[in-house]
């Protein structure tokens, strides 16, 4: 994994599609894996913005918050 480059092509799609929740789960995923906890809350957050009955997402983002 080059996660620069995958963040870069991941955020171009989501020029193309800004509601793509699935890009930004691999988004999410990326920042884990460089440890960047701040980009994946804030990425958490605008997910459940889109999809505020997810119950499942508002767990992880208080999960991801307390953990940090």
């Amino acid at each position: 994994g080059n996660f620069d480059d995958a963040k870069f092509w991941a955020e171009d799609a989501l020029k193309v599609f800004p509601q793509n929740i699935g890009i930004m789960e691999q988004l999410i995923s990326i920042a884990k894996k460089q440890n960047d906890y701040e980009e994946a809350v804030k990425i958490l957050k605008q997910i459940v913005k889109l999809n505020p009955g997810n119950e499942k997402n508002k767990e992880r983002l208080k999960k991801m918050q307390e953990d940090r």
